[in-house]
């Protein structure tokens, strides 16, 4: 299957990084940045690994204990969309899955 990332995957992928070289180091962000792209290859695989949410379709992974990847399987489509990164720590009220 094919990974697609939506515009808010790429944004928020691109804000954690930035956070954390900023506020830890860039050692910090390239060991997130390959963790997260070790999981897209097993979700590529194996897209049905990860945990179901309520949400049709929609599945989730814990990358850290802090930031969750949700995405949308597209089974007619052959394609797996990557909707967004969350980072636990907000308010779960602000998950949208609009994409």
């Amino acid at each position: 299957m094919k990974l697609i990332w939506t515009d808010e995957a790429e944004e928020t992928f691109s804000n954690i990084l930035l956070y954390l070289a900023s506020e830890f180091s860039e050692r910090v962000a390239d060991k997130f940045y390959n963790e997260c792209y070790k999981i897209l290859g097993q979700i590529k695989k194996e897209p049905f690994l990860y945990r179901k949410t309520e949400i049709e379709s929609v599945h989730k992974v814990v990358i850290h204990k802090f930031t969750t990847l949700y995405y949308r399987l597209d089974l007619e489509k052959n394609v797996i969309v990557l909707l967004f990164f969350f980072d636990t720590r907000q308010n779960p009220n602000l998950l949208s899955f609009n994409s």
